[in-house]
């Protein structure tokens, strides 16, 4: 979401209260211009500046990321390192392990097989080449 629309919700509430969470050690703002000589206009400068820089500058941020808890291994490694200065933990620093592919066969009460790979450390299901009609017939059998 961009600056400026993020900024009509508040617009529209000014007397509400907003709780806006970014992280400014990561991606600056994109700004494009059909014209170079926008960019080095008068408010060049307050546009390369994102919100959340401005808002750091004036004290108005109150709390910083210090545990990651989503990415994992060399992307939270590369996070760290480039944008936190080796100054954030990483919870799950566990591997994480590939999906393996086990098959198993499931013969409904119709007396259709259904072939399916089972994603075992994801733990989801993938169909392959079922027909919709048959998966449907199957979760209701299941009573899923």
């Amino acid at each position: 979401m961009t600056e400026s629309i993020s900024a009509i919700p508040m617009s529209k509430c000014p007397k509400a209260y907003f709780l806006i969470v970014d992280d400014i050690r990561q991606f600056s703002p994109v700004i494009t211009t059909m014209h170079r000589d926008d960019w080095k206009s008068f408010f060049g400068p307050q546009r390369q500046t994102s919100l959340f820089k401005r808002m750091e500058y004036s004290g108005a941020i109150q709390q910083r990321l210090e545990s990651n808890y989503r990415a994992r291994l060399d992307a939270a490694d590369f996070i760290r390192e480039k944008f936190y200065g080796g100054q954030m933990t990483i919870v799950n620093s566990m591997p994480l392990l590939r999906p393996t592919l086990s098959r198993i066969t499931l013969l409904t009460k119709l007396g259709h097989t259904i072939q399916m790979s089972l994603l075992t450390s994801l733990s989801s299901l993938k169909f392959e080449s079922v027909p919709v009609s048959q998966i449907l017939q199957l979760l209701s059998l299941l009573s899923v």
